[in-house]
């Protein structure tokens, strides 16, 4: 197998190349260099824009007030676009682009405001991009599909095909989760599950967290409210925990701590056998309380991810059957 550029250029600035270089293509005169090439370049500017329409002119700008890519389209559609591989948001920066975006082509043009990822994100933060920072969102499956329709041409120039590659690359690890067990799984295949996991139930995120001693990607599920702080699920790979938040004085953390496992023990039932001890009890705000054992929740084979979805619905019940004895334990203490 030959070597692939972006094996090596896996930087954003790499990828503002390529992306730079196929809207580059959609110029006029480059018709006549190669006819394929840029009606590919003509496709890659319509779908970012989201409109069918003739490609008369294309000016680009790279780290134009420190926008990542910015284009002007027949003197009439400015185009901002945030390109990011792996990493995420920063701060305040899309709304900030957009602003200066209008400050300085409102008046004259039509703004189109771009997010790319190519690595895979949490659908619920892709979502907040698109519904309240207004971007429309292009991944990496969107730009497979293009490539994919071209791709007799892409084979033919070395640069696009090994981009191509790259990103089927990145594809096939995260849909490795669809075929393997879940103790052969890597960060992208974990990353995988978790999105369908998140667009199956409509809850929950997931992110990269790094702590001392124990760094992962977690997911998040909602929190239940008990009286001493909440309870929630979490996902830290091959670990399923059931975790406790708490605030207050940290002198009072084991006490919740204890109280909390105490009343779990109680509320388990023959749907929630499976909770065992954590390797050690924590004493911050938030602590493991509980962890389920990994072999009754993914299985030894392919991860069948309906099934795993219902059994974490009843270890929710089991957090809410918490939270209700808890209620009626204080009811009975007031009588």
């Amino acid at each position: 197998m030959k070597p692939n550029i972006f094996h090596y250029a896996t930087s954003e600035l790499s990828q503002d190349a390529i992306l730079l270089w196929l809207i580059n293509w959609a110029k006029p005169e480059c018709e006549t260099a190669h006819k394929e090439m840029h009606n590919l370049g003509c496709d890659f500017v319509r779908l970012l824009i989201d409109k069918e329409i003739p490609i008369t002119s294309i000016q680009t700008r790279k780290q134009e007030k420190d926008m990542d890519i910015t284009v002007d389209i027949n003197n009439s559609i400015y185009l901002v676009i945030e390109d990011k591989v792996g990493s995420g948001i920063h701060g305040d920066q899309l709304s900030r682009y957009r602003k200066i975006a209008h400050e300085n082509y409102g008046h004259n043009r039509e703004l189109c405001f771009v997010y790319i990822k190519t690595e895979n994100e949490s659908v619920a933060k892709l979502r907040e991009i698109q519904h309240e920072e207004q971007y429309r969102v292009i991944n990496r499956e969107t730009i497979i599909e293009l490539l994919k329709k071209y791709e007799e041409s892409v084979r033919t120039n070395d640069i696009v095909s090994d981009y191509y590659d790259c990103l089927l690359a990145r594809q096939e690890a995260t849909d490795a989760y669809m075929n393997l067990p879940y103790t052969e799984w890597k960060v992208s295949a974990w990353q995988g599950f978790y999105m369908e996991l998140e667009s199956k139930m409509g809850e929950g995120s997931w992110h990269y967290v790094n702590r001392i001693g124990n760094v992962f990607w977690g997911y998040y599920f909602p929190e239940i409210k008990v009286c001493e702080g909440s309870l929630y699920l979490q996902i830290e790979q091959a670990t399923f925990c059931i975790k406790l938040n708490v605030a207050g004085d940290r002198s009072t953390y084991s006490r919740k701590r204890d109280k909390y496992r105490k009343y779990i023990q109680h509320c388990v039932d023959d749907d929630t056998p499976d909770i065992c001890n954590p390797r050690k009890l924590g004493c911050g705000k938030d602590m493991t309380l509980f962890v389920i054992d990994s072999l009754s929740l993914y299985g030894s084979g392919k991860v069948n991810i309906d099934d795993y979805i219902t059994k974490i619905r009843k270890y929710e019940n089991l957090l809410k059957r918490v939270a209700e004895y808890e209620t009626q334990e204080q009811s009975d203490l007031i009588r």
